[in-house]
């Protein structure tokens, strides 16, 4: 054999070698990077909608898995929406946040829920059951939904609120919604308190700005020696003032007993 043809046969057998002894990957290519300190933005012609800030997480194309985040969504209008929560799972337009969820905004707006879903397409948080408070209300309801376009919230499926709003008043109603500071309650309304008596309406809104609550459609209350009915009742600091085909019944030996208005 020549020496040439020797050559190229110890070549082959060589490449050989390598390929056999070279080491495998099973599967495809881990492409995804690691990173700690973490800022990711979203723009919609060159204006900021919203920023992610998280201590550490993986990233592969649109998909990210974050820890320890924190998300704000910027309006034109005031300060952001502020998320916080352990952490951030993302894919694409939809993302799911869990674990000890806190979301703020300027008007001290607090709610509590331990996962929620972001949806970017739609503009859209939804969540539940969630437990939400300002300063005179606390609500807890089954599914809570925010619109970031328009910054109204609702809440569904056994609505309990608790509102000091002149008195202590426990709401109770099958649906909720908040907008610009006002929460409006509707389904079943029925409002409970010690010092004003009990309330059953078509709809009941919380102005906490105003701190007052208003009673609209087929308003019927009940104390231990009166009755009221009438399409919408006002109560505020002031007292209790009623409108629209009142009609009121007194049972004047119960009010001298029990000292009821």
């Amino acid at each position: 054999m020549s020496r040439t043809k020797i050559l190229l046969v110890l070549v082959v057998i060589a490449a050989a070698l390598v390929l056999i002894f070279l080491p495998r990957r099973d599967g495809p290519v881990d492409d995804a990077t690691t990173a700690a300190s973490i800022s990711l933005y979203g723009y919609d012609d060159g204006e900021l909608l919203w920023e992610i800030r998280a201590a550490d997480g993986r990233i592969d194309g649109d998909n990210q898995a974050l820890r320890d985040v924190e998300v704000a969504f910027h309006s034109a209008e005031g300060d952001p929406l502020r998320l916080r929560g352990e952490r951030l799972d993302r894919s694409g337009e939809i993302a799911r946040l869990t674990g000890g969820i806190r979301i703020e905004r300027a008007d001290e707006l607090l709610l509590e829920t331990e996962a929620l879903n972001w949806f970017e397409a739609y503009d859209r948080l939804e969540a539940g059951p969630i437990s939400l408070s300002t300063e005179i209300l606390h609500i807890a309801a089954d599914e809570f939904g925010y619109d970031l376009a328009t910054g109204a919230s609702t809440f569904a499926g056994s609505v309990e609120a608790h509102a000091d709003v002149g008195s202590n008043w426990m709401i109770l109603a099958e649906r909720a919604g908040e907008r610009d500071g006002i929460v409006s309650f509707s389904g079943s309304v029925t409002a409970e308190s010690a010092d004003d008596g009990t309330f059953r309406c078509e709809r009941l809104e919380v102005d906490s700005e105003a701190e007052r609550v208003r009673l609209l459609g087929d308003v019927d209350g009940e104390w231990t020696s009166a009755q009221l009915s009438a399409e919408s009742v006002e109560l505020d600091d002031k007292g209790l003032r009623a409108a629209g085909r009142v009609s009121a019944r007194l049972d004047l030996e119960e009010m001298g007993e029990s000292g009821d208005p």
